[in-house]
């Protein structure tokens, strides 16, 4: 793994759960990888796995770190809300709580979901065509 750190969204771990595995094990080749509690939640709460994609969700897990929601990120999410609602633009709470965790943490977001975080300001983006680049 190298140095640097990105933290995958839950769009980037539901492909490799349904065989897209390029942008989430390019992921884990090339940087030190996270998802956030978030994610975390995200992936847990979904109804139904078959039991090969739950044999390969326990393996992301041993995979990953897990970016945690702490006071910064609570912060940090709050700001992001206060800065929606002052210019009257929409933000999921899922995505907000995920971009102020990335923002307190220091580390970039792959995903696929640019639209759900532009306008989110010190949030680094990197969608799967990015990693090429990197």
């Amino acid at each position: 793994m190298a140095d640097s750190k990105i933290c995958v969204d839950t769009d980037i771990v539901v492909e490799y759960l349904q065989g897209k595995h390029d942008a989430f094990i390019t992921a884990i080749l090339r940087f030190d990888t996270c998802i956030t509690s978030i994610t975390l939640f995200e992936l847990e709460s979904v109804a139904t796995l078959t039991t090969r994609q739950t044999q390969l969700l326990y393996q992301v897990y041993l995979a990953v770190n897990t970016l945690p929601f702490d006071e910064e990120a609570a912060r940090q999410t709050a700001q992001i809300i206060k800065e929606h609602r002052a210019n009257e633009r929409q933000i999921g709470l899922n995505d907000a709580l995920v971009a102020g965790i990335c923002i307190a943490a220091q580390v970039p977001l792959l995903t696929r979901k640019v639209r759900s975080f532009r306008h989110v300001s010190n949030l680094q983006l990197v969608t799967p065509d990015d990693l090429a680049e990197m």
